[in-house]
């Protein structure tokens, strides 16, 4: 079966206009070149699309099934020439981007959004991971983008530093923590619970480094240790704006100890210096900048 698309368009010009005059003339074409193309069609089909006895030309109900899925045919043939002729003027065919899970997830949101109600033809794929994560993902994943709080170990990679977020060392109002008024030394903290996300990297100099040689709740994402301190099951870093309804109603509060319970992460983005700049990374960048 060797159908073609001028096959399918003549048959449902012909469905549409209701006769070969009418389907002739949407086409540009001859009445004896619309009533070859559509028996070429039946033959290749080796089916009977069309009643000829009666006084006008109607569908069979093969006809009418073969009638719908040409229509579907026609539709995703339109796609296909306008995705070619996108991708043909700087749109790139896909974009993926990897943030570091302790960063807020509305800005992505509002870029994949954005995506989406422009319908831009470019496929937006964005993932989160955390710490070291981000950098492994951003290898694996191939992908274009990447905004880790960690300094990038790879070369070849342009950055762009973006705005600071908070970090703060909190725990629940009502935790042992805060049943004394002087600051907690170190040593004295390792006698709580402490709860991490994948565990901390050296060069966030958080100071809480030492507590994870201890026993330690490894937990998946800091959704899930910011209930776990609400419990009042320990303590730990949090993002500011996942807390600050709670930091406001001082449910949740800093922890006083021998070190600074605030501490400002820096995060950077990363794209690779020898991939071209397409129109859909250009909005990226504008929209993170």
């Amino acid at each position: 079966m060797n159908i073609t698309l001028d096959q399918v368009r003549c048959f449902c010009a012909l469905v549409d206009c209701g006769s070969y005059q009418a389907a002739a003339k949407e086409m540009n074409k001859s009445h004896s070149a619309i009533v070859y193309s559509i028996g070429c069609f039946e033959r290749q089909t080796g089916l009977t699309l069309l009643n000829r006895l009666e006084y006008r030309t109607t569908l069979t109900a093969a006809g009418e099934r073969v009638y719908h899925q040409c229509r579907t045919l026609l539709s995703e043939a339109t796609q296909l020439e306008q995705l070619c002729s996108d991708l043909s003027e700087g749109w790139e065919p896909s974009v993926r981007l990897v943030y570091d899970g302790v960063l807020s997830p509305e800005p992505f949101l509002q870029i994949f959004k954005y995506f989406k109600d422009e319908q831009i033809p470019t496929l937006l794929d964005i993932y989160s991971d955390y710490l070291y994560g981000v950098e492994k993902s951003f290898t694996e994943l191939e992908a274009q983008f990447m905004i880790s709080i960690l300094p990038a170990k790879q070369s070849g990679l342009q950055s762009l530093e973006l705005n600071p977020i908070s970090n703060i060392l909190v725990a629940h109002r009502d935790h042992e923590l805060f049943k004394q008024k002087q600051p907690w030394s170190l040593h004295e903290l390792k006698a709580f619970n402490f709860f991490t996300v994948r565990g901390a990297d050296k060069s966030l100099n958080l100071g809480t480094k030492e507590l994870e040689e201890n026993s330690t709740f490894h937990l998946s994402e800091f959704s899930l240790k910011k209930v776990a301190i609400l419990q009042g099951a320990g303590f730990g870093w949090l993002p500011q704006y996942l807390i600050q309804d709670e930091l406001d109603l001082e449910i949740i509060k800093p922890i006083q100890w021998e070190g600074s319970s605030f501490q400002e992460l820096h995060p950077r983005l990363y794209y690779k210096k020898k991939n071209k700049i397409g129109r859909a990374s250009q909005i990226i960048l504008g929209k993170l900048r």
